[in-house]
This record gives structure tokens, C-alpha cells and sequence, in this order.
């Protein structure tokens, strides 16, 4: 499947600011987004449809593509969850206000690449 763990860079600036303003009881954060599909041919599509045609053409390791000798190198599975930081739950006494400041502000948790044009 080769999935791949991804952030937008500006979520990535806003959980450094919110480690920076208010430190985390947790030692380590793992920052990622929380799209559906974090396949490898999902990301190259969507990146190809922003700035090409949208097509992709995918290839393995066979010997039609002996040129790819390292090929199996860039095959990843990683998946990952979200670190508690991100887990921003309304507590029952908690008033609207004080949720709205406190959720973490996502630029894109659950889309990749958005198109815009």
C-alpha cells in the first residue's frame, strides 16, 4: 500500500507554537494529519493534479525497469496516529468558548492537497 505519514507545514508551525506556549506533559509528539488515504499514488495524484494532467503512472521493480534498481527503497508502510496533543475533546463542563480556544487550529487535517482554481 506504501502509506506515507503527512502534515501541512502550517500545522506543523502551529503545534511548534503551542509546545513553545504551553509545554506538553508528553516527551514526544508525532505530528501527522489525519487524512483517509495517505497512500503514496494518492499523494503524486494529488500533487499531479494541482500542477499537471492528474495522470501517474505507476511502476515496480521488474525487468522492463532494471534502471530502478533501488526502487524497493522508497517503499514505506508506516501508520501512525496523531499524538494526545491533538485530541481535543469538548469536556461535558467545559463552555464553547473555552473548546474553541483550547482545539487545535488545523489547517488540513484530513485533506492532502486541496485544489484551488
Amino acid at each position: 500500500m506504501n502509506i506515507i505519514p503527512t502534515i501541512h507545514v502550517k500545522d506543523l508551525v502551529s503545534l511548534v507554537k503551542r509546545v513553545i506556549t504551553k509545554k506538553p506533559v508528553y516527551k514526544y509528539i508525532l505530528a501527522v494529519d489525519r487524512t483517509y488515504n495517505k497512500s503514496l499514488k494518492a499523494i503524486m495524484e494529488a500533487i499531479s493534479s494541482c500542477v499537471g494532467n492528474g495522470k501517474v503512472r505507476c511502476t515496480g521493480y521488474d525487468k522492463e525497469n532494471e534502471n530502478l534498481s533501488n526502487v524497493n527503497n522508497l517503499l514505506v508502510n508506516i501508520k501512525f496516529q496523531t499524538s494526545k496533543v491533538f485530541d481535543d475533546f469538548q469536556a461535558n463542563d467545559e463552555d464553547d468558548t473555552t473548546f474553541k480556544k483550547r482545539k487545535f487550529p488545523w489547517v488540513s487535517e484530513v485533506i492532502f492537497v486541496s485544489v484551488n482554481r
